[in-house]
């Protein structure tokens, strides 16, 4: 078992076309929608475009507002998960 530090970002006064910069890399965002969760409660989703790490095609992303993590690669570039044995 281990500890992993983990920091959260949040987003505030969002924008839309609005961008920001994380580790050096570029997010827009590009639309703001009100969701349901599954529990009932209302919420927003912040659609978020930037590009590829590895190949640089544009890519989309959802995130909600209490917690930005982006996505830095694309379907074909995505790292996968270990396998467990």
């Amino acid at each position: 078992m281990k500890l992993k530090k983990q920091t959260i970002y949040r987003i505030v006064d969002p924008v839309v076309k609005g961008s920001i910069e994380k580790d050096g890399k570029q997010y827009t965002l590009i639309a703001q929608t009100s969701h349901i969760t599954k529990g009932g409660r209302q919420t927003t989703l912040f659609t978020w475009q930037t590009h590829c790490t590895e190949c640089g095609l544009r890519l989309e992303f959802k995130t909600g507002p209490s917690r930005f993590s982006p996505v830095n690669r694309c379907s074909l570039h995505k790292k996968k998960p270990p396998t467990k044995t």
